[in-house]
């Protein structure tokens, strides 16, 4: 395989202040979402990343270098914006639904979010979460570490109650093509361009010959990915948290695994969403805004919700008069 030396994504933070004049984060975000996903965030208490080849724009994360790069990417979409948007009602509650505003330090244990030079900023979890990999027709290589393993150890992805997750800040194989991560990217701004240099970017480079065993290794810089939509979803003013299936310049050997960890067509990842603990703190700074529609049935679903789960969370009509 002929690849790239390393090159710096373009989503750093010179290009965060240069470019897209990003001076400080935001500590509060918001979330357009329907009544029975606010019923589910209040009950399991856990927020959840779709998988990017699964949400409204198919031109998301597509890699000129890796096939079906947008399927390693987890994605929790907010807003910073205080203002609300009727765009952002319209697309995603109908008129019908709610406005989530919480705290960026919302997941259990309350971690901050780090500023990097590149990438933005990250958020070391006290969990990790396991993204899975069809692995059918495994390399012999992946097969004999499948039998060292027993397979029924593997917790579900999420619970709160297993006893055999990995230890915290963990991201690597514990299992042919299962992958664990502790490590939220984000929140970061999304950079909208139509611009195809930033859409399809180049993530896989040479990383050399490091023990001199005549082994190439190939290095991912997955940072770019997720991170760009086209200026028609500029009204959006997302902001965004992202769980990547590869590491920040991860490196590994280009033998017969290596290659299979990068064939995303033979090996498809099959996990299509992670549901990610939530600070059960986090719900006493919670605001819920009430869509511009809202009949006065579903605000009495609404408030029984948030007496039950949420007691001290602050309820807001909308201030927009739509009919």
């Amino acid at each position: 395989m002929k690849l790239d030396p390393y090159s710096l994504p373009f989503y750093t933070d010179d290009f965060l202040i240069d470019v897209m004049d990003i001076e400080k984060w935001p500590t509060f975000l918001y979330h357009y979402t329907s009544i029975n996903t606010l019923a589910l965030i209040l009950k399991n208490q856990t927020i959840r990343f779709n998988r990017l080849d699964k949400v409204n724009d198919p031109e998301e994360a597509i890699s000129k270098d890796l096939q079906n790069s947008n399927t390693t990417q987890f994605v929790s979409c907010w807003t910073a914006n205080q203002r609300e948007s009727i765009p952002l009602w319209n697309m995603y509650t109908k008129m019908k639904g709610v406005r989530i505003g919480m705290p960026t330090d919302m997941f259990e244990g309350r971690p901050t979010p780090d500023i990097y030079d590149h990438g933005g900023a990250m958020i070391h979890l006290n969990e990790a979460y396991n993204i899975e990999r069809k692995a059918s027709k495994l390399p012999d290589q992946l097969k004999a570490m499948q039998r060292l393993i027993s397979p029924e150890k593997i917790p579900s992805n999420g619970s709160k109650s297993s006893e055999n997750k990995p230890s915290v800040r963990l991201t690597g194989i514990s299992l042919p093509f299962s992958v664990w991560s502790s490590i939220v990217i984000g929140p970061n701004p999304v950079f909208y361009s139509d611009e195809e240099r930033y859409h399809h970017p180049n993530i896989l480079f040479d990383a050399g010959d490091p023990y001199n065993d005549g082994i190439q290794h190939v290095g991912i810089s997955p940072i770019d990915l997720g991170s760009i939509k086209g200026e028609h979803w500029k009204f959006e003013q997302e902001w965004r948290f992202k769980i990547s299936m590869f590491g920040i310049g991860e490196t590994f050997p280009l033998d017969e695994i290596g290659k299979a960890r990068l064939d995303l067509l033979k090996y498809p990842v099959i996990t299509e969403y992670i549901d990610v603990d939530l600070d059960e703190g986090v719900f006493d700074q919670m605001e819920v805004t009430l869509a511009p529609s809202t009949t006065m049935s579903e605000q009495i679903i609404i408030e029984s919700l948030l007496h039950r789960f949420a007691p001290k969370a602050v309820l807001k009509r909308s201030e927009l008069n739509v009919m």
